[in-house]
């Protein structure tokens, strides 16, 4: 699903495939938060859309270059989030 220009949030209904093991969406026009993928082992490359907010706890083992180019991102692997107010 990459280098579409796909628009709008990631779907939702991707939460609700067992053996998703890989999910390439980078370089689109996703926005919004990244969903929380249950995934065991899911690989995940958002880089380069416009996301926003914390980054899932089950996701913070990736590398920190599947989250670059979102500069709404934040929390492990990225830069921390900044304190709420």
């Amino acid at each position: 699903m990459a280098n579409n220009e796909f628009t709008g949030k990631i779907p939702t209904s991707l939460l609700g495939i067992p053996k998703l093991v890989e999910l390439q969406v980078q370089d689109n026009q996703f926005d919004g938060r990244i969903p929380a993928f249950a995934q065991q082992d899911l690989r995940l490359n958002v880089a380069n859309n416009r996301l926003e907010g914390p980054i899932p706890p089950q996701l913070s083992s990736q590398s920190a270059s599947s989250f670059e180019g979102n500069l709404g991102l934040c929390g492990k692997p990225m830069p921390p989030c900044p304190p709420s107010k």
